[in-house]
């Protein structure tokens, strides 16, 4: 091959590859931005700890807003948790925080006022309150 062609599939393997990166970060840049719009204002930290025997703490409060729910599976066969916000009309699932193949998890969810189940998603009958006030 001429040197002129080597040159020129070089330059279109460059291009090629900033155009690719270009609009990954066009994609994953207008995602965060709606994601961080709809997460302003301040973050309610809690912990929930997985026992055999139960989840600590059983109750909790927080103020309306963004959570971030860290928990710890002491039992190491735990999925995880799930929130799920009672109403007149039964329970809805809020969110999750998933333990899989890990003694840790933790998620970012926006809580309305209200009272939430929280629950071991392998052990059902492990349970605690969350009460999130206006």
């Amino acid at each position: 091959m001429s040197k002129n062609f080597k040159s020129l599939v070089l330059g279109i393997a460059i291009l090629f590859v900033l155009v690719c990166v270009t609009l990954v970060l066009a994609i994953t840049g207008k995602n965060s931005a709606q994601n961080a719009a709809s997460l302003r204002g301040p973050i309610e930290n809690m912990r929930f700890t997985l026992y055999a025997s139960g989840i600590y703490p059983t109750q909790t409060q927080v103020k309306a807003g963004n959570a971030l729910i860290a928990v710890e599976d002491r039992t190491h066969n735990s999925s995880g948790i799930a929130v799920q916000r009672e109403t007149g009309q039964g329970a809805s699932e809020v969110g999750r925080v998933k333990t899989v193949n890990q003694s840790r998890g933790r998620a970012l969810l926006r809580l309305e006022p209200g009272r939430y189940v929280v629950f071991d998603i392998t052990r059902p009958a492990n349970r605690a309150e969350l009460l999130v006030e206006p």
